[in-house]
Formats: structure tokens, sequence, C-alpha cells
């Protein structure tokens, strides 16, 4: 579960992008959400992409498995997301885009796990870390 590089990324320190989150900073989800610790360093790859467009406008490239938290908290594989309801920081919105856009540079967080947390005001779920 990867973002793009330059997305931005909210942590107890205020927005950061991702590329720059260090290790032991804290990410913020939504409201009732607790705060997800950055225990693994992060690891840059080259992955195929979707791009991600709420009907609000809220957008994210990420890697196709990226998991995006649904309505009812149920994870949504970013590349599968299309129609769905996904949360955001300010409530949730229909996603009415996903694209794919090629290799695209990413950064995976490695979050404690299960992590929530705001992906360019999207929220996401960290799982397992799978080296």
């Amino acid at each position: 579960m990867s973002c793009a590089l330059g997305t931005i990324v909210r942590t107890a320190d205020g927005p950061c992008a991702v590329e720059n989150v260090s290790q032991g900073a804290w990410l913020l989800g939504g409201n009732d959400d607790q705060p997800s610790q950055m225990i693994h360093p992060l690891q840059r790859a080259m992955l195929p992409c979707v791009r991600v467009r709420t009907e609000c406008g809220r957008e994210l490239v990420c890697d196709r498995d990226h998991v995006l938290l649904g309505g009812n908290v149920e994870q949504i594989f970013a590349a599968e997301s299309l129609r769905c309801w996904v949360r955001t920081f300010d409530g949730g919105g229909l996603v009415v885009e996903v694209s794919d856009v090629g290799p695209v540079a990413v950064v995976k967080l490695g979050l404690a796990a299960p992590g929530v947390y705001e992906s360019n005001q999207i929220l996401s779920e960290e799982l397992a870390w799978v080296t």
C-alpha cells in the first residue's frame, strides 16, 4: 500500500509530503481514528498506479492495492474503488474516477498496523507490514 511522491499526509506536527515523514512520526486519520506511529523506515519503489478522484475533487495517486476506507470502515482496494463511498478527513465522498497512470515513484509508510492515515485528505489504512 503505497502513495505517490508528493502525497500530503497529516502528522501530529502538521501536513507533510509522504516522502518526508520520518520514523517515529505520528500520522493522523479521521477524528475518530487513533494516531498511527511510523515504526519502520520508508520504502520507495516504482509501481503501477491509479488515480482515484472523488466527487468533491479529492485526488490520490497510489498503487493499485492501496487500501482506502469505506463508509462502514470496510477496506477497498484503490483499483476497485469506482462508485464506492470512501471516508475523507471531513466525512466522505463517492469515487467517480479510477484511471491507470502507469508506473509511478511511490513510498510505503511503515506504520504500526492497522494504521489509519489521511492521504491527500482521503483516509487510507496500512495493513500488516510486509517487506
